[in-house]
């Protein structure tokens, strides 16, 4: 699980005398419904509320006893969450209350003045923590809202492939997310050559896909590599446009020959008929 981790002198106040210090540096990843986190030597999961007490090593001189996941409801304006209610999301700012308990014989660090948040009434608002023994105070760690990790794109490469509706434009590919729609058509074929088909590795085409142009895919979650590919021209010899099961065919004032679902130009040799 990817660790975040979170400093608050981002948030210091301004009137703040004291040196900072990583004693509130907060190590914490979002789950489905709970924040893990770490805070200097104290460790636990927070999810509505937890409240078994985890405890610091002495020297540390205090211990966190309670622990609430805050969320935010309107921007500075934090609710506590209940079962059920106020789910992790990407949409909300949340909070961690901790409430420290002090030992009798410790008193607070100064150096937090700077690192916390303190509550006031229902808004969270930098503040000063003086030195004050014994006493539990509740600080508000402010963590920010849960980054959404970015869909993952897979590659698609192109071969003797142009951009739909430019023909002579290149197009070689690029990186989309699953369920991404791809249109595209293959390169002129070079003289004495013919559109054959399309082949795939990665993505299964139809039978009718196979021919089409343009062609249309949807990415899958994978990479793709499709290539068109041709084939040499056939060649009839005597064409007459009179001859049984011919159509002429006039594009551009150029005349052309369909016989048995293929074209020819009136030297006999298969072609294409021109884009438009």
């Amino acid at each position: 699980m990817k660790k975040l981790f979170f400093l608050l002198a981002a948030f210091c106040c301004a009137a703040a005398l004291h040196a900072q210090t990583e004693i509130t540096t907060v190590e914490f990843s979002f789950n489905r419904d709970a924040i893990d986190f770490y805070i200097g030597n104290t460790e636990g999961a927070v999810a509505n509320k937890i409240t078994e007490n985890t405890s610091t090593p002495a020297e540390v001189g205090y211990y966190c006893s309670n622990m609430y996941l805050l969320y935010e409801n309107s921007p500075g304006n934090f609710w506590g969450i209940g079962l059920g209610e106020g789910a992790i999301s990407g949409t909300k700012t949340y909070a961690v209350e901790l409430q420290f308990c002090v030992k009798t014989d410790y008193a607070w660090p100064a150096d937090l003045n700077t690192l916390i948040f303190i509550w006031d009434g229902d808004t969270i608002v930098p503040g000063l923590v003086e030195n004050v023994t014994p006493t539990v105070i509740s600080a508000f760690l402010l963590l920010g809202a849960p980054a959404e990790a970015p869909a993952p794109t897979y590659t698609l490469t192109l071969v003797n492939v142009d951009k739909h509706g430019y023909p002579n434009w290149t197009y070689t590919g690029g990186d989309y997310f699953e369920g991404t729609s791809i249109t595209f058509q293959y390169k002129a074929p070079e003289d004495g050559k013919v559109f054959d088909k399309w082949v795939s590795e990665g993505l299964t085409l139809t039978t009718e896909q196979e021919i089409d142009n343009p062609l249309t895919i949807v990415m899958p979650a994978n990479a793709v590599t499709i290539t068109a590919t041709y084939k040499n021209a056939t060649a009839i010899n005597n064409v007459k446009l009179e001859a049984p099961k011919s159509k002429k065919i006039i594009v551009d004032g150029v005349v052309y020959i369909l016989r048995d679902e293929k074209v020819y130009n009136l030297q006999g040799m298969e072609c294409e008929l021109p884009k438009k």
